[in-house]
């Protein structure tokens, strides 16, 4: 009987000490579930963020995209005025020699 009792006791510390053991790995999990949440919300933060950053990346894009195309309109017209130019250019030496051309004509009919 004494041996009975002996391993009972023996067996209740032995419960205890797993109930002790037990109770603070639950308060672990616990810890670690809060941890966890903190995390997934910290993360939902960070996904967020990303989100925004790329709208912005878009729209920035979308921005460039269309001062690249006026650009290129302006190229053009700067082309364009060019060869207006060159060819006013052109008119205007022409005309200067034929305003030679007539100045010579009617100096021939001078009084």
């Amino acid at each position: 009987m004494d041996r009975i009792q002996v391993e009972t006791r023996e067996a209740a510390s032995g419960m205890g000490a797993v109930a002790g053991q037990v109770t603070r790995g639950a308060e672990a999990a616990h810890q670690a579930a809060a941890r966890v949440g903190d995390i997934e919300g910290t993360m939902s933060e960070v996904v967020r963020k990303v989100e925004e950053i790329a709208n912005s990346t878009r729209e920035q894009s979308a921005a460039s995209n269309e001062i690249a195309a006026n650009v290129e309109r302006i190229s053009a017209m700067a082309q364009d005025n060019d060869v207006q130019v060159s060819r006013t250019v052109g008119s205007v030496t022409d005309l200067g020699r034929r305003a030679k051309t007539l100045e010579a004509i009617v100096g021939r009919f001078r009084v």
